[in-house]
């Protein structure tokens, strides 16, 4: 009998002492666990603007180097002159021609732009051309003209640069000194070239 109760005691003891085991494994490994990971990556955001150039080809200027683009200006003859020149594309110029012309642009970024654009003039012989925004207005220095301020073009837009109108004015029957200089100008030798560079700047929009 007392081997009974020995063995009923150790068995006791044994259930109780796994049921204390159980609780504190329990209590030190049964939890939640996560872990969690998070990342982004960011891709620089492209600079692309095309200037199209004189024949009709988009040219990205957005480099780290300007770029030297050729323009028709003076191809823009108007008027009578289809039938007073000889020439109309814009290799030849006369007392009596005018025209206009702009330059195309195309913010191709994805970042907003701003553009301002300057013309220079070399004209050595000083051939008597004028320039004017508004054909009211003329001036012989087209730095007058040039734009002060930048303008804005959004993401994927495309704009023009301001028209500017150009002639060389006829004079009236009176002013005997100015068609003498006028003619003096076409029977040298190495007949006289007007240039018109146009630099066109063009930086981000400051946010």
């Amino acid at each position: 009998m007392k081997s009974e109760n020995t063995i009923v005691k150790f068995a006791i003891f044994i259930l109780f002492f796994t049921m204390v085991a159980l609780i504190l494994v329990s209590g030190t490994y049964a939890r939640y666990v996560s872990t969690s990971y998070g990342s982004d990556t960011a891709t620089v955001a492209k600079w692309v603007f095309n200037v199209t150039d004189k024949n009709g080809n988009k040219v990205n200027v957005a480099g780290t180097t300007a770029k030297e683009l050729e323009f028709d200006i003076f191809s823009t003859l108007s008027g009578d002159t289809s039938d007073s020149i000889k020439k109309v594309d814009g290799s030849l110029i006369a007392p009596g021609t005018t025209g206009s012309f702009t330059v195309a642009l195309e913010n191709a970024s994805e970042v907003k732009a701003e553009f301002k654009t300057k013309y220079e003039v070399t004209n050595a012989s000083n051939v008597p051309l004028e320039y004017s925004l508004d054909k009211q207005s003329w001036s012989s220095s087209i730095a007058d003209i040039c734009d002060s301020d930048f303008t804005e073009i959004g993401i994927g837009a495309t704009a023009n640069t301001k028209t500017i109108y150009w002639r060389w004015a006829f004079t009236d029957d009176t002013d005997a000194n100015r068609d003498s200089s006028d003619t003096a100008l076409a029977v040298n030798t190495t007949l006289p070239t007007v240039t018109v560079k146009a630099t066109i700047d063009v930086q981000q929009v400051d946010q």
